[in-house]
């Protein structure tokens, strides 16, 4: 009996990438900039090194079906490599695994490259809070401490 072969690196990542409007509107670049992580780990499954190299890389504009990522300008190095005729054609197969939508890399340098702002951490109080919530549990308080 003749195994089935496991499928190729691209094809997992395909398959773990999130739906995609297939044939659906072209998306806004607010869309793309959210599904960028997500084009991410898809590189990363055909090429690490590349993922990494990108990781520095943000969605900026979108003409068309031309999306432009920029590096900061300190990022000659990962720029130039990003541009590699192999590196783009990833990029490509990525965005269109994860978008459904045919969209070509452009990369450029930029002095200011927009960086999404991570929320600030949860306080311990909005840990509790949350821990509360999630288990359905409540604080239990010993005679010699205060409420909080």
């Amino acid at each position: 009996a003749a195994e089935e072969p496991e499928p190729a690196p691209a094809a997992v990542a395909v398959a773990d990438a999130p739906p995609a409007a297939i044939g659906g509107p072209a998306p806004e670049l607010d869309a793309l900039v959210d599904l960028w992580p997500a084009v991410l780990d898809t590189v990363r499954a055909e090429n690490g090194l590349l993922a990494a190299i990108l990781a520095s890389a943000h969605p900026v504009a979108l003409d068309g079906a031309v999306l432009t990522l920029a590096f900061p300008q300190s990022e000659a190095f990962s720029h130039r490599k990003a541009e590699d005729g192999g590196n783009r054609e990833i990029v490509a197969r990525a965005l269109r695994a994860v978008t459904g939508h045919e969209l070509r890399p452009d990369f450029e340098l930029r002095d200011e490259v927009p960086i999404a702002e991570e929320p600030p951490p949860p306080t311990e109080e909005e840990l509790i809070a949350r821990l509360k919530e999630a288990f359905d549990a409540e604080e239990l308080i010993h005679d010699d401490e205060e409420p909080a």
